[in-house]
């Protein structure tokens, strides 16, 4: 909780909003906490990690491509179910990319790394009370119809705007550190949380539909480029801050394993 409470404290966050935030993800059933002699330990519960492995794949990896025009299709048993669970589980086939186009339908592009199934990326009790289906368009069905299909399950003119919005806001960020010296660790730390922050918060409203789902400009992959090369000049600064500053339940923080180079398509390895 201290090292939190210290990261917080780099990009204005106080103390007693990160208290708040941590109380508030326990609550929710993402974090656990023990106590570890005067120190509070917070990891992610079971749920929790479930969870931002789901939502990872989404943010760190660009799925808009090699898309053969097939959909998964979830239809929800929502009247078998308590209407509490229910929302719980809508917000889980949202998280994971779905867009909703009636109460108890739900649809998302199948892309080919998803595999043959939605079922692994979601909950596992969920194939309980719902079905789960794959299809293509048929030609019989015009274009027209699919667009407002899409236009209903997803509100992608904000998601646009909101790519925009950080484009304008770190594009001139990525121009001025490609040319400055190297910043520090706390300064490489903050500039990584507060721009990673702005993009997953975008990214998990994102469909992440193929290009050929797009009727206009799209400014995702220009944001995601943006976030992608801003996070590789800041990867090793900031890794090294933590490592040297941040603590964890046995003491300084390890580096990290080879899967963190995997992000956006792949990091520099320094």
């Amino acid at each position: 909780m201290g090292s939190l409470v210290e990261a917080g404290a780099c990009v204005g966050v106080s103390q007693q909003t990160i208290r708040s935030s941590v109380n508030r993800l326990v609550a929710d059933g993402w974090l656990s906490t023990e106590s570890m002699g005067r120190r509070s330990i917070c990891r992610f519960s079971e749920s929790g990690m479930k969870r931002y492995l789901m939502a990872s794949k989404r943010i760190y990896q660009n799925f808009n491509t090699d898309w053969a025009g097939e959909w998964h299709m979830v239809v929800a048993n929502n009247w078998m179910i308590d209407p509490d669970r229910y929302s719980e589980q809508v917000r889980d086939i949202l998280w994971s990319g779905f867009g909703k186009v009636s109460e108890n339908v739900f649809i998302r592009p199948k892309l080919a790394e998803k595999g043959l199934c939605c079922n692994w990326e979601l909950p596992e009790d969920m194939p309980e009370s719902m079905t789960c289906f794959t299809g293509i368009k048929k030609q019989c069905i015009p274009d027209t119809a699919i667009k407002a299909m899409i236009q209903r399950a997803w509100d992608l003119e904000t998601v646009n705007s909101r790519y925009q919005f950080f484009i304008d806001r770190y594009k001139g960020l990525l121009d001025t550190l490609l040319k400055a010296p190297a910043v520090s660790g706390v300064q490489a730390f903050s500039i990584r949380s507060l721009m990673f922050h702005d993009f997953r918060r975008i990214r998990l409203i994102d469909p992440v539909l193929p290009a050929a789902l797009h009727t206009s400009k799209w400014n995702g992959d220009q944001a995601f480029s943006i976030s992608q090369r801003l996070y590789d000049l800041l990867a090793h600064p900031s890794e090294q801050y933590i490592m040297e500053v941040m603590q964890g339940p046995e003491g300084r923080l390890p580096r990290v394993k080879a899967w963190f180079f995997d992000r956006f398509g792949g990091l520099a390895k320094v």
